[in-house]
């Protein structure tokens, strides 16, 4: 089974009201409302997030991955 008739699968076994939920949500994370935090960005958007991404890195604020994933499994026990 793919992913696309699994997850067509738990929908279809959902009540109305769930797969509502649901359908309101993913509409939600394609909304290009600015309180959406995974809106599609305009290039302008895009370049500035990438400016401020590298400001931060050459200011010092970035963690080795592997550290972070240490912690992260640290502290969730894993």
């Amino acid at each position: 089974m793919s992913t696309v008739e699994a997850t067509v699968s738990i929908l279809e076994s959902m009540p109305e009201q769930e797969q509502n939920i649901v359908l309101r949500f993913i509409q939600d994370l394609f909304s290009p409302q600015t309180s959406n935090p995974f809106r599609p960005l305009t290039e302008q958007e895009f370049l500035v997030s990438i400016d401020e991404s590298l400001a931060q890195a050459d200011a010092g604020f970035v963690q080795d991955a592997n550290e972070a994933i240490d912690e992260f499994s640290s502290e969730l026990g894993i």
